[in-house]
């Protein structure tokens, strides 16, 4: 948070940071102002004591304009009420030799011609660029600075804005071994006992409902078997759990499912992707998962997934489903763990 005075972020005045006389840069990152003052700083590039030398700054006006500075003469922008107090942006400076465009929430919204001489011994800042007069520095929150070389593209700065948009948290609904009470003899033992309060539940049977689609999995000397059925009834307090009938194609150890077997389900999630463009959609060849902080158990298994469909059925009005399957390790593209992929 940057208080309006004297707050900044400095850089320094490392090679990096040097662009070379009008050499391209992008500065990009996301602002929540607090007030809007004239010449409020963003990312500039000045003479270490700030006392009135630049390079060049990038700069927010107090009617929402996005302006700029080349050492010499101020270049407006982006147009009044680009921004506004109390509200997020991603704002972007992109300026490739010629010209400096301005974009905010990943939309061109101005551009103007811009020249530059960049001075090696210059530092670059965020949040201020005049110490003698705190008028001028930023008042609110900045995040994610970006300081690029590159004058990126208008589908890199959108791609940028919509990271969020490009993301889906997934929090595991629910994992279990079975109780040493409520043993799984096999295939026609149709009730056992749950125990999910060592995967930090409160209930024996929390978080498995009626309906809900159970897989039991356990490796016995190297041969792993797994077994899934439709939950038929379940009690919570006890972990009393009940399936209708164990699936085709389901397996089950000699002696039976141990405690040392892992009870886990299938669990949808939808993910909404009504702001990306239409031909970035189109244009995915890669899914990535990223696991964080994990305290339950960590295997995804995706199916049914839209992007699967022709292109021209994925569209911005589009709202992708997947199936997730919690356990140890990454499968893909096989919608039973009982069939071949």
């Amino acid at each position: 948070f940057f208080d309006n005075s004297n707050d900044v972020v400095d850089l320094g005045s490392g090679a990096s940071l040097d662009f070379g006389n009008n050499g391209a840069f992008t500065h990009s990152g996301w602002i929540r102002p607090t007030t809007l003052g004239d010449y409020d700083a963003f990312v500039s590039k000045v003479v270490a004591a700030r006392t009135g030398v630049y390079s060049y700054m990038t700069v927010f006006m107090a009617n929402g304009r996005l302006s700029a500075y080349t050492g010499s003469a101020w270049v407006d922008i982006c147009p009044a009420g680009s921004v506004a107090i109390n509200s997020w942006y991603h704002v972007a400076f992109a300026y490739n030799g010629t010209t400096l465009f301005g974009y905010v929430n990943g939309q061109l919204c101005g551009s103007g011609a811009f020249t530059y001489t960049d001075t090696t011994t210059h530092n670059v800042f965020i949040g201020s660029w005049y110490v003698t007069s705190q008028i001028y520095d930023y008042n609110g929150y900045i995040d994610e600075v970006t300081v690029s070389n590159t004058a990126r593209t208008a589908d890199e700065i959108r791609q940028a804005y919509e990271v969020g948009l490009r993301t889906h948290p997934i929090t595991i609904d629910f994992a279990s071994a079975i109780s040493h009470a409520g043993p799984l003899s096999g295939s026609g033992d149709l009730t056992f006992t749950l125990m999910a309060t060592p995967s930090g539940y409160t209930n024996a049977g929390d978080h498995i409902y009626k309906g809900d689609k159970i897989i039991v999995r356990e490796n016995i000397d190297g041969t792993e078997y797994l077994a899934q059925g439709t939950v038929d009834s379940v009690n919570v307090s006890t972990g009393a759990t009940t399936v209708s009938a164990w699936d085709s194609g389901s397996t089950f150890p000699t002696g039976g499912y141990t405690p040392s077997a892992t009870v886990f389900k299938w669990q949808r999630e939808y993910w909404n992707i009504t702001e990306p463009l239409d031909s970035h959609l189109n244009a995915i060849t890669n899914l990535t998962l990223m696991i964080y902080g994990v305290t339950l158990i960590t295997l995804l298994h995706l199916v049914a997934l839209p992007l699967l469909l022709p292109p021209a059925l994925v569209t911005s009005s589009t709202v992708l489903f997947f199936i997730l399957l919690t356990k140890q390790c990454l499968l893909l593209s096989r919608r039973s763990l009982l069939t071949t992929p």
